[in-house]
């Protein structure tokens, strides 16, 4: 009595019934052959073994010859690092999650190391390339600058309020929560003409300290009120009560 096929070897010996299905070598399960690597070499263009069985595989070959894979990695890049170095920017775009969460591992693996290198540069080289890297990618800095910005609206606003901060030494406790709590009080209307700051660019959007932080004012919520460009340059370091002529009738200070 002949033995009857298992699927595996059903898949094995008949593939034209799923075109798309491999049977691993090793485990001898039918899967699909996104599941195996592709290899040239094989008449289906598909490696016999399946990527969840030969990972353990690479991983010790690797281990066992980890100096000798890494020369000849080595030797093979400096003969023409071109094509690389575009691999590795493509993968990192098609792979953001996983090329940050490499960086950000390797950098607390090697922390002290990475510390000290950059510890043991020399200045001068370092600003040349800062320099240099800036003038070639100088569009691209731009982009990354407004994204960053666009994503942290408060973002400037703290940066140089804090910057006088340092200088003056006052108390300074404002956080962007709070800012965002104010703008939801107000409105999000400029306080003294009441113009919706929603509908203006985000150039035109500020905030105003109402004792100004050069006659003795502090960076807190309770000194703060949202604004629009035009009235925050009006005032500028002047008393909050002459904004009175310039302020909608509905204003009402506090």
């Amino acid at each position: 009595m002949q033995t009857p096929l298992r699927p595996s070897n059903l898949y094995a010996t008949c593939p034209d019934i799923h075109p798309h299905m491999k049977t691993c070598t090793r485990c001898g399960h039918p899967k699909k052959t996104s599941e195996f690597p592709k290899d040239a070499s094989k008449k289906d263009g598909f490696y016999p073994i399946c990527k969840l069985c030969r990972s353990p595989l690479i991983k010790a070959q690797y281990a066992a010859n980890r100096k000798q894979i890494r020369d000849r990695a080595k030797a093979k890049y400096a003969e023409n690092p071109e094509p690389h170095r575009k691999a590795l920017k493509e993968y990192r775009k098609q792979h953001v999650d996983q090329a940050k969460a490499y960086a950000q591992a390797y950098y607390l693996e090697h922390k002290e190391q990475w510390t000290s290198y950059t510890a043991n540069q020399n200045p001068e080289k370092v600003r040349q390339r800062a320099a240099a890297y800036r003038e070639t990618h100088r569009e691209q800095i731009r982009a990354g600058v407004r994204d960053w910005f666009k994503r942290h609206p408060h973002a400037a606003t703290l940066g140089s309020t804090k910057y006088r901060m340092r200088r003056s030494a006052v108390e300074n406790t404002l956080t962007p929560a709070q800012i965002e709590e104010t703008l939801e009080y107000f409105g999000y209307r400029c306080g003294y003409c009441l113009v919706d700051l929603r509908t203006l660019s985000e150039s035109q959007r500020t905030l105003d300290h109402i004792t100004p932080i050069v006659k003795g004012g502090s960076n807190t919520q309770a000194n703060i009120i949202p604004c629009c460009k035009s009235c925050n340059s009006r005032k500028g370091s002047r008393p909050v009560f002459l904004m009175a002529r310039y302020t909608s009738p509905l204003f009402v200070l506090f």
